[in-house]
């Protein structure tokens, strides 16, 4: 919040408005509900009107930007990539499901892929032979 002040008064910016500004990103700070679910990233947008926070799943570089619009760049593989997966392995000796969530990834067990499978033939996703 520091450097964001520092960077807003080099620049010149308005001091009530800025004042608000701080205030908003106080009350964000200080709000203990909001922190207590958290997720690998943290993206806060602000104006001195709004302010926008976005847990994200990607491990991003911490930085400050201001400027006079949004930097979005950073977050662009947070919107474009999934972050739940499903990977089938087959072999000629075996067959393995895996579930990824985010950076996490853990083998499915059988029950639960047969199960999937058989559910999905019900629904009409899975081909039927």
């Amino acid at each position: 919040m520091r450097e964001a002040q520092s960077q807003l008064q080099d620049a010149g910016f308005d001091k009530r408005r800025l004042a608000a500004l701080l205030e908003s990103l106080s009350d964000l700070l200080d709000d203990d509900e909001f922190w207590r679910f958290q997720a690998n990233s943290l993206a806060v947008f602000a104006t001195p009107d709004t302010i926008r926070a976005y847990r994200l799943a990607n491990d991003l570089t911490s930085m400050v930007q201001v400027s006079d619009r949004f930097h979005l760049k950073p977050l662009l593989r947070a919107v474009t990539f999934p972050h739940s997966a499903f990977i089938l392995a087959l072999s000629e000796n075996a067959v393995r499901l895996w579930s990824l969530a985010g950076v996490y990834a853990g083998d499915v067990a059988r029950k639960t892929a047969v199960r999937a499978f058989h559910e999905s033939r019900r629904l009409g996703i899975a081909p039927h032979h």
